[in-house]
């Protein structure tokens, strides 16, 4: 039986409400709802009061998600594939990191890897605000949202930071920088850069967006809580680091 993509949808979204609503929450309030294929994965879903902005947002990337899956293996090449893992790089009170990986082959010469690590503010139900967190930055939202994945231009001196750790990290290879080149050269372009939070205790720093072809150019970075503060990061931000960095330490016995 053939719903069409729109009631489709519709039994999508409640099937997931009844599969969380089935689940206890984890520690940190959150559900993993099954997903609808054994290679899809769902965003969590948040409990308690205020969720459920947050919650309407991750539908509307999971179906999006599954409407791609869809158009992909609907394409007709006989090696098509689509595949999505989910999975969480910070959990607190105030803020939630999620990493999304999907991989998908639908024709062409390659198949495809689209790596999202994204901050969401689960007072407010969207992303955090940057601008206000991290003033010395200057941070301003180059990309819709959620109609594409956010990401953010910063400020050209924590652009520099960022091309700078790259540039001088032990591993990095001479060739591979030369290839490199436009991006991180002294004419380097005005890339737009993802930051996130990490349970560690530090921001991750990547490009955005980059081509196809240049997806090994991507290189992410992780910002302590003390070069944070030195690049204008606000005391609460610089708090919040701070504090998750000893829960970590607490736990892990690492820094």
């Amino acid at each position: 039986m053939n719903l069409g993509l729109g009631a489709s949808v519709l039994v999508f979204a409640a099937a997931t409400a009844l599969s969380a609503c089935a689940q206890a929450p984890d520690a940190d309030g959150l559900i993993w709802p099954d997903g609808p294929h054994p290679d899809f994965e769902l965003m969590p879903r948040l409990t308690g009061e205020g969720s459920e902005p947050l919650n309407a947002l991750f539908t509307q990337l999971d179906e999006a998600a599954l409407g791609n899956r869809a158009d992909c293996l609907g394409s007709g090449h006989q090696y098509a594939e689509w595949s999505r893992t989910v999975g969480r790089l910070f959990t607190g009170p105030r803020f939630l990191s999620i990493e999304i990986n999907e991989g998908y082959y639908c024709g062409g010469a390659h198949p495809t890897v689209d790596l999202y690590r994204l901050t969401f503010d689960r007072r407010t139900g969207g992303v955090p605000d940057w601008a206000t967190l991290w003033p010395g930055a200057e941070i301003t939202a180059s990309t819709e949202w959620p109609g594409q994945m956010p990401a953010t231009t910063l400020s050209p001196a924590l652009l520099e930071w960022y091309r700078a750790e790259v540039r001088s990290a032990p591993e990095t290879d001479g060739a591979w920088l030369q290839q490199c080149d436009g991006y991180f050269g002294s004419d380097a372009a005005n890339e737009t850069l993802a930051i996130w939070l990490l349970d560690s205790g530090r921001i991750g720093v990547d490009f955005a967006s980059l081509p196809h072809a240049a997806m090994a150019c991507g290189s992410a970075q992780f910002i302590t809580a003390d070069e944070a503060e030195a690049l204008g990061a606000s005391a609460e931000l610089v708090g919040l680091l701070r504090e998750a960095e000893a829960e970590w330490i607490k736990e892990y016995g690492i820094e």
